[in-house]
Parts: C-alpha cells; sequence; structure tokens
C-alpha cells in the first residue's frame, strides 16, 4: 500500500497476485522438472498465506512436511534451493 500512496499508478496487488508474479518471474528463467513444479506450488500454497520463506519453513510448515520436508525439497530443487528461496523473497517485495 506504501508503493500504491507514493506512485498511483502502482496496482495494490492480492497475496496471490503477487506470489504469481514473484513465481512466475522465477520460472522463466530455468526450466523446471515436472517434480520441480510440483515443489514450487507446494510454496506457492505456503507463500500466498505467509509471503515470505524461508528454510526452516521446510523443517516445521505442514505443507512441506506432508512432501518430505527439507531433505526432499533440497533433493528435488538441488543445489539451487538457497538461491531460490532468496530469489522468492527478493520477488515478493519488489
Amino acid at each position: 500500500m506504501i508503493k500504491h500512496a507514493s506512485d498511483y499508478h502502482e496496482p495494490i496487488l492480492t497475496a496471490r497476485e503477487r506470489v504469481d508474479f514473484a513465481l512466475t518471474s522465477i520460472m522463466g528463467t530455468k526450466k523446471f522438472t515436472d517434480e520441480q513444479q510440483t515443489w514450487l506450488a507446494y510454496i506457492k500454497e505456503h507463500l500466498i498465506e505467509n509471503l515470505a520463506i524461508a528454510e526452516e519453513d521446510f523443517k516445521t510448515m505442514p505443507v512441506f512436511e506432508r512432501h518430505g520436508g527439507i531433505a526432499v525439497a533440497k533433493n528435488v530443487l538441488g543445489a539451487g534451493f538457497n538461491k531460490l528461496i532468496n530469489k522468492l523473497n527478493e520477488a515478493l517485495a519488489a
């Protein structure tokens, strides 16, 4: 809302719209496997409710724990796991 107050041309986005925009920008930079896209859907579900994500969330949040938690997420998303999390948070804050 602060961005909107300083620039009336900036739309106020819902949480879902912000998350969709962030994921679209991230997914456009790399090809993801079907399994990775499934995990991105879990991440999306989490982000719509929380608008931020941290490595700790993969250890404690049910949406991730149901599917194997941090170990499986890191295995599926690979070496770029932390970079992906950082990029998502940056995209959501932009």
